[in-house]
């Protein structure tokens, strides 16, 4: 009589493995699943009130050298802002806006440049600005204090 055979466990373990992973990733699938079919609609809102201006500028194309390696033109670093705007939050845009006047610097052609319907924009929010601080109620229905 021979030895008893061993049985091997390794497709048992395999079986085990590929369960695992099938549960994974169904539990994947269907988190997936959840947030494009049920929680879609209200990403789309989210997004549709996101409002973005982008202002194009001329990017830099590098510092240029002659022959004898002197620089012919060369970049000036500038800082930038960004800033998103959503709706409703018209006080703190108007906050900001007050605040940046200490460290914008901008020049009378630049001004010049303003067209007067961006003047009158400017005008009207900045009156309704002021009813609303007077009136003790702010953009978003608060009370100021």
């Amino acid at each position: 009589m021979g030895q008893p055979k061993r049985k091997n466990h390794i497709p048992y373990r395999l079986n085990v493995l590929f369960f695992g992973v099938f549960v994974l990733f169904s539990i994947l699938i269907l988190r997936l699943g959840y947030v494009q079919i049920v929680q879609g609609d209200s990403y789309d809102l989210m997004l549709s009130q996101e409002e973005e201006q982008t202002a194009t500028v001329d990017a830099p194309r590098g510092i240029m050298f002659d022959r004898n390696n002197y620089v012919l033109v060369d970049n000036d670093m500038q800082l930038s802002l960004t800033y998103t705007n959503r709706p409703g939050n018209e006080q703190e845009r108007y906050e900001i806006a007050h605040q940046l006047v200490n460290y914008l610097e901008v020049d009378e052609e630049d001004v010049e440049e303003i067209n007067d319907r961006e003047w009158q924009d400017y005008f009207l929010y900045e009156a309704s600005i002021e009813e609303r601080e007077e009136d003790g109620t702010l953009a978003d229905g608060s009370i100021c204090r």
